[in-house]
């Protein structure tokens, strides 16, 4: 089984929320930091994983 991947900012409270948890439960996943000053969270790429564009996914 692959990993999941998820898409953090280091910065986002939510995202080392959900670092954090997968930590205590050993979960092991993909990381992609994102760089919201360069806005990759509205980059084509990135709205065909989370049209929602938001962080973390």
């Amino acid at each position: 089984m692959s990993k999941p991947t998820f898409y953090l900012h280091p910065l986002s409270g939510p995202s080392r929320t959900v670092l954090t948890v997968a930590k205590i439960l050993n979960v092991e996943m993909e990381l992609k930091k994102l760089d919201l000053l360069t806005q990759e969270h509205l980059k084509p790429e990135y709205l065909k994983v989370n049209p929602f564009h938001k962080i973390p996914t």
